[in-house]
């Protein structure tokens, strides 16, 4: 769900709890948590600076940005850049640039997604492995072979699907169940760490909008490109056809809109000046949870056409570009994507652990 600027301060307010992502161009980027002191619309927000080790974090001018909060059911997060210059001094307050478009998704506060993925519960000083089925934006279900009696405080580590590591969740775990091959242990997330409840939101709402729709879900187009010409084309053309399209001018905007935005597929030029397309398309199929995005690239060097393939892109389409021919193409693309992702993964015993939380986690929520 997209909102335009007029719109963005009914999602602020002073004292909320934000988290701010930096280092777009890095696989894992880095965050911070942080508070909402102010605004002047439409110029720019007013953050509590970020610190590390209890030092306030370096920020340069023109520094690309995510901010995310949580408010009212609503996981918001928007792109933008610093607008202080580093000072040596120790002012206690930043400005971010006022967006110009929120991302916004909504959820329920105990709404549950099934999701099989590889985790470490630490004990004390006791670390076992074991696979987190489930995830809500409170806590997660989580199947191990060890015994840990309820009741007791634990931390989590795991990736979630789309690559993003969530690592010394501190947790509860509330109930126990056995299992002959091990037990299922409901682990509800310790206030306090608003970073974890908004990832967690943001990944669980991603997929329950694409859920809801099933088949018919909004195909998304992200375009990386800074020619205005082009990308109103392309997202005029696109548009007609149902999808929603975003465009980001810079590389390093589109890797910051890449976890917000969730595309069907992805349109680079080969122009971009502050991160080649090759390397941005390396790095995407090199991050988790990405591998499997359509991504094209365009533009007039035809040459690169084979060192694109090599490095993982879908295809590439020369200027002037053949508008048609290019929906046709990244549909297709789209299409292929989506059905594959719809295709039954699990075997029949995952899917029966699956059935068999059911219960307990509705339990678990009362």
């Amino acid at each position: 769900m997209r909102f335009d600027e007029s719109e963005i301060d009914s999602f602020l307010s002073v004292g909320d709890v934000v988290m701010v992502h930096l280092d777009p161009a890095k696989k894992w980027e880095v965050r911070y948590k942080t508070c909402v002191r102010g605004w002047h619309k439409p110029h720019h927000i007013i953050l509590d600076r970020p610190r590390s080790k209890g030092l306030l974090v370096r920020l340069s001018e023109g520094f690309p940005c995510v901010v995310r909060l949580l408010s009212g059911g609503k996981a918001v997060g928007f792109a933008s850049r610093v607008l202080d210059w580093d000072s040596p001094g120790a002012h206690p307050y930043c400005r971010v640039a006022w967006p110009e478009q929120l991302q916004v998704v909504s959820f329920r506060q105990h709404e549950r997604i099934n999701l099989f993925v590889p985790c470490t519960i630490t004990v004390g000083d006791t670390t076992h492995d074991g696979q987190v089925q489930n995830l809500s934006v409170d806590g997660c279900r989580v199947h191990a072979h060890a015994e840990i009696e309820e009741g007791s405080p634990v931390e989590l580590s795991f990736t979630m699907p789309d690559g993003l590591p969530v690592e010394c969740v501190r947790a509860e775990v509330r109930n126990v169940q056995p299992r002959p091959d091990g037990a299922l242990f409901g682990c509800h997330v310790t206030p306090g760490q608003e970073h974890v409840q908004s990832d967690m939101a943001f990944y669980i709402a991603a997929m329950l909008n694409r859920s809801q729709a099933g088949h018919e879900a909004t195909p998304r187009l992200l375009i990386v490109a800074n020619d205005p010409q082009n990308t109103k084309a392309l997202s005029g053309t696109f548009e007609r056809h149902g999808w929603d399209t975003f465009v980001a001018s810079t590389s390093f905007e589109g890797l910051l809109r890449l976890r917000m935005v969730f595309p069907s597929a992805l349109l680079v030029s080969q122009e971009q000046e502050d991160l080649g397309c090759l390397e941005m398309l390396r790095l995407l199929k090199s991050t988790r949870g990405l591998e499997a995005l359509p991504v094209f690239l365009y533009g007039r060097d035809a040459e690169i056409k084979q060192q694109a393939r090599d490095a993982g892109s879908a295809g590439h389409f020369p200027l002037p570009l053949n508008l048609g021919r290019v929906f046709d193409i990244i549909s297709a693309a789209a299409s292929k994507k989506a059905a594959t992702e719809d295709a039954p993964t699990k075997d029949a015993a995952t899917e029966d652990a699956a059935t068999e939380t059911a219960a307990a986690d509705e339990a678990e929520e009362e």
